[in-house]
């Protein structure tokens, strides 16, 4: 037997689990479609709610994600325009990456891989090696292309000879790069039971992309380099140029005062030293006399007393943050927006008096006007309340508000005082 609850009335519930293989989303499609035609034919006075329903989460990760992929994308152009100087350059760079990509992503199915955490953080890691080796190809074709336009070829022949000269330098650094990282990932295939399954199939997505990557530069790149423009003979150094090769030259110029200025900046951390070094009874007599010089000299009053306004200066930006910054667990705001309260019986509880125990609980949460719902599920051996909380309420104190006072309450009924 069991009891559910939703915003504390009592309810009948229904659990839903697709079957393996089938797609999260388009099974929850089809229950909510199910659902509204259902509403219509029961009477006024019942509702059909839908308490849970996974493929949120997921849908809204996808929109998270479509969104930061969508921003990285952005930055990514900024980034090759800025480098190439040139739309039709940073247009090259972005074709080879897509069909290294879509390449990668046809070969899925047949080698048994699906997009997943595992799949998406490899994408993820090789996302940068996969436009590097487009941008070296591109850069040593416009390179080239100068250099024999200045040297009178023009048209297929100066295509030609800037694709070969292109591809006889930078053939070894773009093979060595990127058989080297897949080397790395080379080990993962020999592990064994879960860790294959975890990692097996990173390895292969890593290996199976940058491949596909070196062909698409190597291949296509050539290809779409006819359509580069021929840079002029003598490339104008604009005020921007000019103005981002400043800090290098200033660096080689002044390398000392540039790393002294490097290490003012990020800060000494002088905060984490001790005001004085107690010995204690199992130190060493060489660490006793360590701990008694630095008694006798950063321990000393003076300079105690000089300290604050020396780490101010010497901090850098790393004293306010380390003084200022608090480290520890944050409310996870994406993946369990909830509280859950777990209580379990001994055998022979009868479910009413377990019941009545968890309304306790219900009772304190619901007080609260950050939840948006309870969910209340008892049995004769264990008892679960969820505690689900508004979307503005994410961004407050709230939650932990309510947890302390579930935690006081669970506290009271032990029969303990909570102070």
């Amino acid at each position: 037997r069991s009891i559910s609850r939703v915003d504390g009335q009592p309810v009948v519930t229904l659990t839903l689990d697709r079957k393996p293989g089938s797609h999260l989303l388009t099974v929850a499609g089809a229950v909510h479609a199910e659902v509204e035609r259902l509403r219509a034919r029961l009477p006024g006075d019942v509702r059909l709610l839908v308490v849970l329903d996974r493929s949120e989460d997921v849908r809204k990760e996808l929109r998270d994600l479509a969104v930061r992929g969508g921003l990285g994308l952005a930055l990514l152009v900024l980034v090759l325009l800025a480098l190439l100087q040139s739309v039709r350059a940073c247009l090259v760079v972005l074709f080879s990456v897509a069909v290294a990509v879509a390449v990668a992503l046809l070969l899925f199915r047949p080698l048994g891989l699906t997009i997943n955490l595992i799949t998406l953080a490899g994408m993820a890691l090789v996302a940068g090696l996969l436009v590097d080796n487009s941008v070296v190809v591109v850069e040593q074709l416009l390179v080239q292309r100068r250099r024999l336009r200045l040297q009178g070829l023009a048209g297929l022949a100066l295509d030609a000879a800037a694709t070969r000269a292109a591809l006889r330098t930078v053939w070894l650094p773009l093979l060595g790069g990127t058989l080297t990282t897949m080397v790395v990932a080379l080990p993962l295939v020999y592990l064994s039971g879960e860790l294959q399954a975890l990692f097996l199939p990173f390895g292969v997505l890593v290996a199976l992309t940058l491949g596909t990557s070196l062909a698409a530069s190597v291949l296509l790149v050539p290809v779409a380099g006819r359509f580069l423009p021929v840079p002029p003979p003598r490339p104008r150094r604009r005020w921007a140029t000019r103005l981002a090769a400043l800090p290098y030259r200033l660096a080689a110029r002044f390398p000392r005062l540039t790393l002294a200025a490097l290490v003012l900046t990020l800060g000494l951390p002088l905060w984490w030293l001790p005001a004085r070094l107690a010995p204690e009874d199992d130190w060493s007599t060489p660490a006793r006399r360590l701990a008694a010089l630095y008694n006798a000299t950063l321990g000393h009053e003076a300079v105690q007393a000089v300290r604050p306004t020396v780490e101010a200066v010497l901090g850098g930006v790393g004293r306010p943050f380390f003084r200022k910054t608090t480290f520890g667990r944050r409310w996870n705001f994406e993946a369990a927006p909830e509280v859950r309260v777990s209580i379990g019986f001994p055998p022979g509880t009868p479910i009413g008096r377990a019941d009545t125990l968890l309304q306790r609980f219900e009772a304190t949460a619901l007080a609260s006007p950050s939840v948006a719902r309870t969910v209340a599920q008892v049995t004769e051996h264990s008892a679960m309340l969820r505690v689900r909380f508004t979307e503005a309420s994410l961004r407050t104190a709230e939650p932990y508000l309510v947890r302390e006072r579930l935690i006081q309450q669970a506290v009271h009924i032990a029969g303990m005082t909570y102070l």
